[in-house]
């Protein structure tokens, strides 16, 4: 559920030098294990591998779980999924909040909400896989989303 690898590299061309390698992940929470009667979720860990590896590979994740200036923190709101549809419209709200570590000062606090909508042509049979699709591109737009303003702040 990262971002690409491209939109990762582009980002990681425009961390400033203060934020390098300075975001460690704090609490990441409101996820739901996906369940073979109720489709498709995402769980607190996918969603925390999904932070790691995306901020991780755009040069932002600090080296150790404790290190860095800042501290990101994450949930998951509400993930909207319709019961029965061919094509599956999916609306992932998220909360997050940079956090200096050493004052507890908020930096950032944005909630998002990114929909995102997977037509029945791209999985034919099966509804589950067309949900999946669709919170997997829906989580990667938002954290895509939040890279970019992060880097728009300016950072001491």
């Amino acid at each position: 559920m990262e971002m690409p690898q491209a939109d990762s590299l582009q980002i990681r061309a425009w961390v400033p030098a203060q934020l390098h390698e300075q975001i460690s992940l704090g609490l990441i929470q409101g996820g739901e294990v996906t369940s073979t009667y109720w489709g498709s979720k995402i769980s607190d860990e996918a969603l925390r591998q999904a932070l790691d590896e995306s901020f991780r590979e755009a040069g932002l994740l600090a080296r150790t779980p404790q290190g860095g200036r800042y501290e990101l923190r994450a949930q998951l709101t509400q993930l909207k999924q319709p019961m029965v549809a061919l094509d599956v419209k999916v609306e992932l709200i998220m909360d997050y909040a940079v956090v200096e570590r050493k004052t507890g000062t908020k930096l950032y606090e944005r909630q998002l909400r990114v929909p995102y909508t997977v037509e029945w042509s791209e999985a034919l049979l099966d509804q589950n896989e067309r949900m999946r699709m669709a919170n997997e591109a829906a989580l990667r737009k938002s954290i895509s989303t939040l890279m970019r303003e992060l880097l728009e702040l300016h950072w001491n």
